[in-house]
């Protein structure tokens, strides 16, 4: 993790103060040297030419190279850039033509892309990392950009096995989709409970009857949960009162524990409250993300700005100037780690039931 926290330090320095794109690749050809590659060694390659038939050429801001062979196309843009296609497809012309199957973006973050021999898409986003310390991307692309560690082999079959389990979760996704379409959902739970009792399903007065009494339990990991009881009981309106103020519930208290934080710390920029409320304290989707970065998934299909208290009203500026949203996903597992962070800062923190 130190040594993505120590890249995070450097780059975000050049995003605060709005480096130009060449600037920008020599800070990040100086991150490389730090991950192994050695620029005097010839393995980080600075826009070289790629010949395009016989008359045209294309050119890579960055190729590294190992054992004198160009392994990883590297897409440079600003800082503070907003990812578009055409960046994307410039990355991808360039992955084509060097013959490999994996790709770097690097601007407002860091992106990894694969091109998989299975399908005729484009290349496939197998990790995104975002500039913000503490990253589990972050540090699993410094693990797989190591230069001792490095190799075409390991890094597609990562990617591989990454694209599995994205393609596995998109079609669990849709299958959930579909039950959820016409009560479908409800109709199979009550042909799987009939087939197990033995239940005739055409006397549907006495199936029900008898069905409609049944009690299911289920059990992720250690935490057990019924369809009566637990899952009732979790469901409770617990509200919490910051700092003596009026009782919330879950996902206002977040938002007005960071709306607070802004206004007590008003020269705090945005790396500093991202570093005050890390992401892994919410969890997948982080605390607070840029509205910037929320928009450009946004434009790419993504529905994640729903996770995101980002209403007009709800929307928070940071002392640089930075629009942010409070992410609106919280529950009894990671509510609690947001509390400890306030108590750290000496908030008093009220449940109320």
């Amino acid at each position: 993790m130190e040594k993505w926290n120590d890249i995070v330090v450097s780059l975000l320095e050049c995003k605060n103060n709005n480096v130009s794109e060449n600037l920008y690749q020599a800070k990040i050809e100086e991150q490389f040297k730090f991950l192994g590659w050695s620029i005097y060694n010839g393995c980080v390659e600075t826009k070289p030419a790629l010949p395009v038939g016989n008359s045209k050429i294309i050119v890579p801001d960055i190729v590294l190279r190992k054992d004198g062979e160009r392994v990883l196309p590297i897409e440079i843009k600003e800082p503070n850039n907003k990812l578009k296609k055409r960046q994307e497809e410039q990355l991808f012309s360039y992955m084509k033509q060097l013959d490999l199957r994996i790709g770097l973006y690097i601007g407002e973050k860091w992106q990894l892309y694969y091109n998989s021999t299975d399908d005729k898409n484009d290349p496939h986003v197998i990790l995104t990392a975002s500039l913000i310390p503490d990253s589990a991307e972050g540090n699993t692309l410094c693990k797989l950009l190591s230069y001792d560690l490095f190799s075409t082999e390991t890094i597609e079959s990562f990617c591989q096995s990454e694209l599995e389990k994205q393609r596995f979760t998109q079609n669990t996704i849709a299958k959930l989709d579909e039950l959820n379409e016409d009560n479908k959902g409800v109709q199979l739970m009550y042909s799987l409970l009939c087939n197990h009792l033995g239940i005739d399903e055409s006397n549907e007065d006495l199936t029900k009857d008898i069905i409609k009494k049944v009690t299911i339990t289920y059990q992720f990991g250690e935490k057990k949960r019924t369809t009566t009881d637990t899952l009732k009981e979790r469901k409770k309106l617990t509200r919490y009162s910051l700092n003596g103020g009026p009782a919330l519930p879950k996902t206002k208290f977040a938002l007005e524990a960071i709306r607070l934080y802004v206004l007590k710390h008003p020269s705090a920029k945005f790396v500093d409250i991202e570093a005050t409320f890390p992401r892994h304290i919410q969890g997948g989707y982080g605390v607070v993300r840029k509205m910037s970065e929320l928009e450009d998934y946004v434009e790419s299909g993504s529905n994640i700005m729903g996770r995101f208290s980002s209403t007009p009203q709800e929307i928070l500026i940071s002392s640089d100037g930075i629009r942010f949203a409070v992410c609106n996903q919280w529950d009894y597992n990671n509510l609690p780690r947001l509390i400890s962070i306030l108590k750290k800062l000496k908030w008093r923190v009220k449940e109320v039931k």
